[in-house]
This record gives C-alpha cells, sequence and structure tokens, in this order.
C-alpha cells in the first residue's frame, strides 16, 4: 500500500487491544514511522473522531474476524448513510491490517489458575472467540467490555472484579500489571486461525492498484428477487462477491446488506455494477471505499 504523505496521528482502540497491534502493523506497511498513535475507548469514538476532524490523521478499526463474523458497531456507522439519506463521512476505507488473533486469559498476581476465578470479561468478540474453551473451563459468567484493553484495566483497578479473568493480549497484561494465566485460548481448534481484518481509515480515496475491493452498504427492497438482481449485477459483470452480511434496517423484514467485491472504483466493470445496484434500490446505497487488500 501506497505510504500516507503528511499522516501525523493513527487512531486506535486502546492501548493493549489487537487494534493496537495493527496501528503498530499499519504504522510500518505505510512508513509513518514518526506518527503518533492515539487510544480511544471504542470504535464509536474513533469513527466519531474521524469524521469532521483534521486531515493529517488515519484511523484503524476492526471490520470482521473470522470466526465471529462482521462488527456491526463499526458497519453502522454508515446505516443513516443508506437508511435517512444521510451525508456519508468524510473519510473512507483505504486498506486492511490482517492480524491473527492469539487470546490470553488474564488476571490479578495473586491468581494462580483459571479455577479461582469468578467470572470472565472481554470484548464480547473476544468473548465469542474463546466460547469453547471459557465454557470448558466452566466461566460462565462473562461481563462485555467495550474493548479487550478495558476490560484488562477493570480487572487490575476495580475490587468489585478482583476475582474476574480478563481476556486480551499479552501486550494488555504488561500494560496493566496482570498475570497471564494460559496463553492461546482461542477456540482454533474447530475454524483453524483466527484471524481479524481491520479497515484503515483515511480523508483522502486510495489509489487503483489492481488488488483492490470495493465495499458498500445498500438498502434492499423487501421485494421477491431484489438480492438476487443484486448480487446479479455484480456476478453479471464477471466481478467476485467476497462477503454478503445482512443488518435488520428497524423493522421486520427490511435489511440492509454490506456487500464487499473484488476491484475498485474506477474500474469500468464496477462502475457498472454500482450503477445498476444504485437504480435497483433507488439509490439507496454507499461506497465506503475501494482499497488494496492485505498481503497475508
Amino acid at each position: 500500500m501506497k505510504s500516507q504523505n503528511g499522516v501525523n496521528a493513527i487512531l486506535a482502540l486502546g492501548p493493549g487491544t489487537n487494534g493496537h497491534e495493527a496501528a503498530l502493523r499499519a504504522k510500518a506497511m505505510l512508513g509513518l514511522n514518526g506518527c503518533k498513535i492515539t487510544f480511544h475507548p471504542s470504535h464509536q469514538e474513533i469513527l466519531s473522531a474521524m469524521n469532521g476532524g483534521a486531515n493529517d490523521r488515519i484511523a484503524i478499526v476492526a471490520i470482521e474476524n473470522s470466526t465471529q463474523g462482521y462488527v456491526r458497531e463499526v458497519v453502522q456507522h454508515w446505516l443513516p448513510c443508506v437508511l435517512n439519506g444521510a451525508s456519508p463521512p468524510d473519510f473512507n476505507v483505504i486498506g486492511e491490517v490482517r492480524i491473527v488473533i492469539k487470546h490470553c486469559l488474564l488476571a490479578r498476581k495473586n491468581i494462580t489458575g483459571a479455577h479461582e476465578l469468578t467470572g470472565v470479561m472481554s470484548h464480547p468478540q473476544a468473548l465469542g472467540q474463546c466460547g469453547i474453551w471459557l465454557r470448558q473451563q466452566r466461566l460462565t459468567l462473562q461481563v462485555p467490555a467495550e474493548s479487550t484493553a478495558r476490560a484488562a484495566e477493570i480487572v487490575a483497578t476495580d475490587t468489585a472484579y478482583s476475582r474476574y479473568g480478563a481476556i486480551g493480549s499479552g501486550l494488555a497484561a504488561e500494560l496493566y500489571g496482570l498475570r497471564v494465566l494460559v496463553s492461546g485460548i482461542t477456540d482454533n481448534n474447530l475454524y483453524g486461525e483466527n484471524i481479524t481484518r481491520f479497515y484503515i481509515l483515511g480523508k483522502q480515496p486510495a489509489a487503483k492498484t489492481g488488488r483492490d475491493y470495493t465495499a458498500l452498504l445498500v438498502k434492499v427492497p423487501n421485494v421477491s428477487g431484489e438480492l438476487h438482481r443484486i448480487t446479479g449485477a455484480i456476478a453479471g459483470n464477471g466481478i467476485n462477491m467476497t462477503s454478503l452480511h445482512s443488518i435488520p434496517a428497524g423493522k421486520l423484514g427490511d435489511y440492509v446488506f454490506y456487500i464487499e467485491m473484488e476491484g475498485h472504483i474506477e474500474d469500468r466493470i464496477v462502475e457498472v455494477a454500482l450503477a445498476s445496484i444504485t437504480n435497483i434500490t433507488d439509490n439507496h446505497l454507499v461506497v465506503l471505499g475501494s482499497f488494496p487488500q492485505a498481503n497475508v
């Protein structure tokens, strides 16, 4: 991916999260050695800080996990654009980073084993990614947190959760003075490697590379065959659709669909497909961005 000139800040979830690791990866990938990483407690705060903010920043947000699916709290930032005709945010998806996730069970240093814990806290995605292991350990009392780092911080500092574990990274354990009780508790045995994709968000669109994805949201009319027409507009132009997720639109039977497909918005076949989808959906479409595929 091309270096981002003029970028002075990277917004990320953390510190001590997988988003923190993704930000470090993006920083190296984009040649932003002198760039500062600024941390926020939630994806919503990252997205709010990006929209209308200075042009010298990029952001890292999780978008999809190989076992738990897409991250709705990120995608829903664009929902008002397709549901209510709101103006899209002033940033685009300009790249992606993929991280192999290796969750750890963290606890205060006086805890010697998982059997001493009353419950466990983490981001809902992390709890889901370790669900089988947690059930095997009978850690069924699970408390959601805004991020894995926030869970580690609460377990480390809040006496009400002194006998709770936190699911997070070894970096989080180091930052918050916790012990790593067990490493590698992710449910890899069923799914293979647990990988999370992160979007890189920026103010300027990404240039075409020849190995690109385009992401979009569409509101599909609740009429027989309409989703088929939309996917047909993609396939009929020889484009491979790589992701399709449904999102409830607030009324039973109404859905918005998050779609990723190969190609760049400047490719002629993508232009034709998007024009067809715009007509089918009566302009209920927003493009999140076109961006280069990550090197896996």
